[in-house]
């Protein structure tokens, strides 16, 4: 409840049957999808109404081929501005190939793969109608942009701009596992003041102000049952965590991505991602 802030129910329910308290992401895509929502709070942080709480999420419910989020309303329309492809400078800002579609439970995000076709990932924002969601959107083109003729969420196939792009670059630029993993567990840092997320020299990279201290957050992190160590990932200052010594980040690191992880790319020496609080 900790780590994902479920209501009591919905953990139990969760659990029941379950091998793993919090699973892992099952596939590359669904990872890359999560990761791009971790990215999100940068804008959200820059553009959400300070009078009212930064974190966005009132829970997270991991699954193995999808993730469920429950979206606090103040937070929709920055959230939206954060994930929807949108044309800028004839280049595209956004998430290219983010798709929406709608049913009784909620909006589902979706990813379009680089050949146009949909990608098995999934990431449920539940609760939130289509009417809710097209304000949400119309509150972000007032705010920021012209026309929401530009947000290309709702096209059923990629557009020209969003083809160009990813013929040209990736959609992320550091492998997207501990980024999802950090997603399903980031109710941890709910009480920060803000969190921050981008991606440099093909590292994840995670700062928040206020909250939980950084050695209280390392210690859930590998925690045998909740934690997202496992599978070869490791923390570089787990040493650390058992001395007086200070501790100014935490430092993930996993395995080398394999041949049919990202299409096949092995630009990734390594799976990393730093976490510090900014005090």
């Amino acid at each position: 409840m900790d780590c994902t802030g479920e209501p009591y129910q919905l953990v139990k329910t969760g659990l029941s049957g379950s091998r793993q308290a919090i699973p892992a992401a099952a596939t590359a895509a669904q990872q890359e999808l999560e990761a791009h929502i971790l990215l999100a709070l940068r804008d959200i942080r820059q553009l959400r109404n300070h009078d009212l709480p930064f974190y966005p999420f009132r829970y997270a419910t991991p699954k193995r081929q999808s993730l469920e989020l429950s979206v606090l309303p103040h937070t929709l329309g920055a959230f939206i501005f954060g994930l929807a492809p949108r044309s800028k400078d004839y280049e595209i800002a956004g998430v290219p190939g983010l798709r929406v579609t709608s049913s009784r439970r909620g909006v589902t995000l979706r990813l379009l793969g680089n050949d146009g076709h949909p990608t098995e990932a999934n990431v449920l924002i539940k609760g939130v109608t289509p009417k809710q969601w097209s304000k949400a959107m119309s509150w972000a083109n007032d705010e920021y942009l012209e026309t929401t003729k530009d947000f290309f969420v709702h096209e059923p196939v990629l557009t020209t701009a969003e083809s160009r792009f990813m013929s040209r670059y990736r959609r992320l630029r550091a492998h997207p596992m501990l980024a999802s993993r950090v997603l399903r567990r980031l109710h941890l840092l709910s009480t920060a003041h803000w969190i921050d997320a981008w991606t440099a020299d093909s590292t994840v990279k995670i700062e928040w102000s206020g909250g939980p201290q950084l050695r209280e957050v390392a210690r859930r992190l590998i925690d045998p049952d909740v934690g997202l160590l496992g599978e070869e990932v490791r923390l570089r200052q787990r040493k650390l965590l058992d001395s007086d010594r200070e501790l100014y980040s935490l430092d993930f690191q996993g395995p080398a991505p394999q041949a049919d992880d990202a299409g096949g790319d092995r630009s990734y020496p390594e799976v990393t991602l730093v976490m510090r609080r900014i005090d």
